[in-house]
């Protein structure tokens, strides 16, 4: 009985550990438009999107990690708002003179992590 009692016990601890990542990834993960935005994996990124196009999917990690942002729309990184509306004129300034090899503008390619950028941070 003793080990019948250790061996519940055990499954319960999986399924708490379990239970308690599945948790996690469905605080971090927030859908705004067609796209879901999570934390990133990558230590200099804030956030990342996967995103498909023309059958080809593709993770785009975007936002450096150290910068603050003018207000983060997935609440994420809620402590790194700034809310300078100067500071975002500056920067969507810059953003959108951004070209990209076939001469369009990256900030309106949903594959550019530009895009992204000016869409959830800035």
């Amino acid at each position: 009985m003793f080990f019948w009692i250790l061996g519940i016990l055990f499954i319960i601890i999986i399924l708490q550990k379990h239970l308690s990542t599945n948790i996690l990834i469905i605080i971090y993960m927030v859908k705004i438009g067609n796209f879901e935005y999570t934390k990133s994996t990558k230590p200099d990124k804030k956030l990342m999107v996967t995103v498909e196009k023309g059958g080809k999917k593709k993770t785009i990690h975007f936002g450096a990690r150290s910068m603050q942002h003018f207000r983060d729309k997935t609440g994420i990184w809620k402590s790194k708002d700034h809310g300078d509306a100067t500071r975002r004129k500056s920067f969507r300034a810059r953003m959108s003179g951004i070209i990209k090899k076939d001469g369009t503008k990256a900030v309106s390619d949903p594959m550019s992590p530009a895009y992204h950028s000016l869409t959830v941070l800035w």
